[in-house]
């Protein structure tokens, strides 16, 4: 068993896809299957069950998936332990970050860097998924938060979510488990300018849905806000509610499923940057406590 085959499996049973997998970790889906076969091999167990919409985990890959997770988080312990601060350059690495991002990831990461490497300046610029690229584009920022696929950056893959639909309590879908796109075409929507819209308009086209667009905000706490009042409805990523408490307002996952891959995207110039394999041993640490 290798480090490769866990994080693979890791992956997989996250994307529960083998080419999304494949697209997320820079690697061919033949060499994905031929991971998870040599790692099933290894263990003498089948670990995922293949369907014609992708994999799922067995029972005993369930049981297996909460044991490689530990085990890539202790790996990425491993490296942030045996680089000691003597021996990290100061400096300074600017950060574009989407604004779910800004919510949940980055206030963690933030705090570990300051205690554990104080001579690290982290410096973060908010913005939307076209103006993280442009600051990426123009050196404003060294690396940035980029939802997959793209093809026009260095990526590493750092954690997957879901977009939500985000009800006032009062609506006649609350609390249901799933909701359909088009079942919401007649209410009013709410609109995030603040890095999700073409997440949001990806998932109107690929279910033919036209959604009634009536209003447009930039801030995800204004939009949870503008919902809780019953002005509208939403979708959100995941991460852009997590650490909300979730009073006044209901989350459902949508039917099909829509999910976000999030990955760190930056420049070859910084490819061998040190700063930025430190924060990236940062962040994937902080996003395996999002699963």
């Amino acid at each position: 068993m290798t480090t490769t085959q866990i994080e693979v499996f890791v992956c997989v049973a996250k994307m529960k896809n083998f080419t999304r997998a494949g697209e997320a970790l820079g690697m061919t889906q033949s060499a994905v299957s031929h991971a998870i076969y040599n790692l099933e091999g290894d263990l003498n167990v089948r670990l995922f069950e293949r369907t014609r919409n992708g994999v799922t985990l067995t029972a005993i890959g369930e049981v297996v998936y909460v044991r490689m997770r530990a085990i890539l988080n202790e790996i990425n312990m491993i490296y942030s332990d045996v680089s000691p601060v003597k021996n990290v350059p100061e400096g300074i690495l600017r950060v574009g970050m989407l604004p779910s991002t800004a919510a949940s990831l980055m206030p963690k990461v933030m705090k570990l860097f300051a205690q554990d490497l104080p001579q690290v300046t982290i410096v973060l610029f908010e913005g939307s998924d076209d103006e993280v690229k442009n600051w990426i584009e123009n050196g404003i920022v060294d690396v940035g938060f980029v939802t997959l696929p793209n093809e026009h950056y260095n990526t590493v893959f750092i954690l997957q979510d879901e977009l939500c639909a985000i009800l006032p309590e009062s609506h006649p879908l609350a609390n249901a488990k799933h909701i359909a796109l088009k079942t919401l075409q007649s209410d009013s929507f709410i609109m995030s300018k603040g890095g999700c819209e073409p997440l949001i308009r990806a998932a109107m086209t690929k279910e033919n849905t036209v959604l009634h667009i009536q209003h447009e905000v930039n801030n995800l706490y204004t939009i949870i806000e503008m919902v809780k009042e019953g002005v509208g409805i939403t979708l959100m990523p995941s991460l852009a509610f997590f650490n909300l408490a979730s009073e006044g307002y209901s989350v459902s996952s949508l039917k099909p499923p829509v999910y976000r891959q999030l990955a760190l995207a930056f420049k070859d110039e910084m490819r061998d940057h040190a700063l930025l394999a430190l924060f990236i041993q940062t962040i994937k640490r902080v996003a395996l406590t999002f699963e």
